[in-house]
């Protein structure tokens, strides 16, 4: 792996066209090897309405050319966001169609004293990456449901809100444990030992 193409090619300028003869060469050497050639290239910034896909690689389109195959990895909006990976191209001899794209998800594992040993790298389907926003989402339409009815009626109890809610009496549990835990709901013992809750504000 050659990290990265830009330092590889000293004397050369990535927007000059003779750097696809790096790659070229690069491309040789794993023929005559048997050696996969892998190197790391920046990519441009997103361009509305860009359809060419050479666009995405920064320089000059020779790169994307002489490339047998390219992948981008594309960071999310907010820190700690899963990387997600899409093939941008395949080798013209490929006898397999494109790979789907997926996500890559970083997290830092501790050992000892440090907190950030090493790394863990998870790899996800699209399909569970929606799977697993959807039920955010929904997780996060439950909870403003429940604060919107205690705020409505303060000291409401469960046995109350599960009924207005139209949610299982188990999830509803869950909700106010959660608020309850991150400081955003009390709770006092009412009438007949049952919980009360209201809303911290």
């Amino acid at each position: 792996m050659i990290d990265s193409l830009r330092a590889a090619a000293r004397g050369i300028d990535e927007n000059d066209s003779r750097i696809g003869s790096v790659v070229n060469l690069l491309s040789e050497v794993s023929e005559r090897t048997g050696v996969s050639c892998l190197f790391i290239h920046h990519s441009r910034k997103p361009v509305e309405g860009a359809f060419d896909l050479r666009a995405t690689v920064r320089g000059s389109g020779a790169i994307f050319d002489a490339c047998g195959a390219v992948y981008g990895i594309f960071a999310g909006t907010k820190a700690g966001d899963a990387r997600r990976v899409v093939q941008l191209k395949s080798p013209s001899d490929a006898g397999a169609p494109m790979l789907e794209p997926f996500e890559l998800e970083l997290a830092d594992v501790g050992s000892g004293q440090s907190p950030n040993a090493g790394a863990r790298v998870s790899f996800r389907k699209l399909e569970q990456v929606d799977a697993d926003i959807e039920s955010r989402d929904k997780f996060d339409r439950d909870v403003r449901k429940l604060l919107t009815e205690v705020r409505r009626s303060p000291g409401i109890t469960l046995a109350k809100l599960v009924p207005v809610l139209g949610i299982r009496k188990a999830r509803v549990h869950e909700l106010i444990k959660c608020l309850v835990d991150e400081g955003n709901l009390s709770q006092i013992e009412g009438k007949n030992h049952a919980h009360e809750y209201r809303v911290i504000t």
